[in-house]
């Protein structure tokens, strides 16, 4: 009986076994393979692509005419800006159907009436960017007709508002010797009886000796509206080219002694009335300054190019007096000390002449001064200078204007230089003077370039400074060979 139990219950165990394993399998059993069809890499691509450009088109996919009509709602500036962006926008961008409306805007409407019939088949944008130029140039010449009665020159207020008037700014560009350009825009202008000063500062300065090129620019707005002449917002702007040094600045500075220093920095005076201040400890520049002469300055900013210096042909060559036999009589010369916003003394000598006697060397020596002539000195002479975060004065500079005008009104020699206050004994040159009136406390200024020179003796006593005599010596014209 035992035995039938057991191997009944045996059975039983081993048909539930199996039933279990039965439901495993076809629970976990692997589906049959299907067989699909394999498609080329080539096509994959080009559906992809094809996908892409229904979800992402681009402008230029649209036609030409729709974005002429994009186009149309941009200003003068950014049709400038998008015509660098590639050759297909370049030419869309000059289409005369976008010029045409705007630049009308830009002259007076009776010009441009008359004149774009004659152009319908030229490129209307060059040719209107040209006359715009030309307006903008004979509206600000307009402004310096008149003459400073005691200079003789443009009046520094018609030259101030012929610069605010044309939106004239100045840039100066910096080349590193990795040939990165570092431009910098002007931070402030003051104008002077004979000069304008212009000052750059700013902590992104670079240090002097990685200075390989310096390049000082007038930027001058392109277009003015036609109504109310002011100049038109984010327009375009063309360089002329003011003052170019093409070769590396610490070699220029190594061959120079500054003109003045301080605890902090050293100043010097380079050619062309460029001031540069270095900081002692490291090396860098502080700032960059300019004075500039009024005479012929407004015409050299605004019809000069971006690669040369502009040179009227009908202005008289200065600094090429006239050979004499008899001397040269009838002319005047105006100085002034001055700092880079201030004025410090000024003087005008009229009737100023040189006799036969005085013309020695190919130069004609002037004494402005007599023995018995003497000009107080009510300020120090001193060189205020600013950074963006410092600000001191250096004693015993200042900035030197000269000018001398010939018999028939003509500027002939001037000057615009930052100079020092040394002790008479370390002159560089002597004029032939009658008299002597050197004492243990006299002083002087001097200033020399290739055309001219000029001396300027300063003495004190117990009370007061005084200038006690003033000497100018200019070059002479040479003969012409006949």
């Amino acid at each position: 009986m035992d035995v039938k139990n057991h191997r009944k219950q045996l059975a039983e165990y081993l048909t539930n076994k199996q039933k279990q394993t039965t439901v495993r399998s076809q629970e976990t059993a692997v589906p049959p393979r299907v067989r699909t069809t394999r498609v080329p890499a080539s096509r994959k691509t080009a559906v992809k692509t094809y996908a892409r450009r229904l979800k992402t088109a681009t402008i230029y996919d649209l036609p030409n005419e729709i974005i002429l009509k994009i186009f149309g709602y941009l200003s003068i500036g950014e049709l400038l800006s998008v015509a660098q962006v590639c050759h297909l926008w370049h030419l869309l961008s000059s289409d005369n159907l976008l010029w045409k409306p705007l630049l009308q805007a830009c002259v007076p409407s009776q010009v441009g009436s008359q004149q774009l019939g004659d152009l319908k088949s030229s490129n209307l944008k060059s040719s209107f960017m040209q006359r715009c130029i030309e307006m903008r140039n004979k509206r600000i010449l307009k402004l310096l007709k008149k003459k400073n009665p005691y200079t003789g020159v443009i009046h520094c207020k018609d030259v101030e508002n012929a610069f605010k008037f044309g939106g004239i700014s100045w840039q100066i560009v910096m080349t590193d010797t990795s040939g990165n350009e570092h431009c910098l825009q002007h931070q402030d202008i003051s104008y002077h009886l004979m000069s304008v000063s212009v000052r750059w500062f700013s902590l992104k300065m670079i240090p002097a000796n990685n200075v390989k090129k310096l390049s000082l620019y007038s930027c001058n707005p392109l277009f003015h509206d036609s109504k109310t002449g002011k100049v038109v917002s984010n327009g375009p702007y063309q360089r002329s080219l003011l003052y170019s040094m093409d070769h590396k600045l610490s070699s220029a500075l190594d061959k120079l002694k500054p003109v003045g220093t301080d605890e902090n920095l050293k100043v010097f005076a380079l050619e062309d009335g460029i001031t540069i201040g270095v900081w002692k400890e490291g090396g860098e520049i502080a700032f960059i300054a300019i004075a500039a002469g009024l005479p012929g300055l407004v015409k050299k900013c605004i019809m000069g190019t971006a690669s040369k210096m502009y040179q009227s042909p009908n202005e008289k060559s200065l600094a090429c007096l006239p050979e004499s036999t008899y001397g040269l009589y009838g002319y005047s010369c105006t100085i002034q000390l001055r700092t880079m916003k201030q004025e410090i003394w000024d003087q005008q000598f009229t009737n100023v002449e040189c006799p036969n006697s005085d013309i020695r060397n190919g130069f004609a020596q002037f004494h402005l001064m007599k023995e018995t002539d003497r000009q107080i000195l009510q300020k120090e002479l001193e060189f205020p200078w600013k950074t963006d975060a410092f600000k001191n004065k250096i004693k015993d500079v200042c900035c030197l204007d000269a000018m001398l005008i010939d018999n028939e009104g003509q500027v002939v020699w001037n000057c615009c230089s930052a100079v020092s206050v040394k002790k008479e004994g370390s002159r560089k040159f002597s004029f032939d003077m009658d008299f002597d009136y050197c004492t243990e406390q006299s002083r002087c200024i001097e200033y020399s370039d290739k055309k001219g020179q000029i001396f300027i003796q300063i003495d004190r006593d117990e009370e007061r400074t005084y200038i006690t005599h003033i000497a100018l010596s200019v070059l002479m014209e040479k003969p012409s060979k006949q």
